[in-house]
């Protein structure tokens, strides 16, 4: 596990030096990102979540599905992306991630939650970083 958690700390670490050398409104991505490896982490465990949960409609289920599949596709596709297109796919899927993550009773709360909210909560400076750049 702290192999797990020193690997986590030092792509966040990595993708907060990769954002300093871009342009404000823009968030590097690619293959070989620390963002888009974020990106994957988070939308798998979100369309995992989203898939074992009986209660949501289909029709919400093709809809979140849909906005993951997004969010994973511009950071694949790309080079680049607008931040305000990343976030627009991205934030909902965060949001639920979070959620599902603070709610499961079967992981670790002090180890594996913390790891995976500090995913989200990292993607999140990035995207208000490049938001504040954007506004200035």
């Amino acid at each position: 596990m702290k192999t797990i958690t020193l690997a986590l700390a030092l792509t966040l670490s990595c993708a907060s030096c990769a954002i300093l050398a871009k342009p404000a409104d823009v968030i590097p991505v690619g293959e070989d990102s620390a963002v888009t490896r974020m990106v994957d982490r988070v939308v798998a465990r979100h369309d995992m979540y989203v898939q074992d949960d009986a209660g949501i409609l289909p029709a919400d289920l093709e809809l979140y599905l849909g906005e993951s599949a997004t969010a994973r596709m511009l950071v694949h596709e790309l080079e680049e992306v607008q931040v305000d297109r990343l976030s627009s796919f991205l934030n909902p899927v965060m949001d639920r991630h979070d959620l599902y993550v603070q709610t499961d009773p079967y992981i670790d709360a002090d180890l594996d939650a913390r790891v995976y909210l500090a995913t989200t909560e990292r993607l999140r400076s990035i995207i208000e970083q490049a938001e504040r750049g954007r506004a200035e």
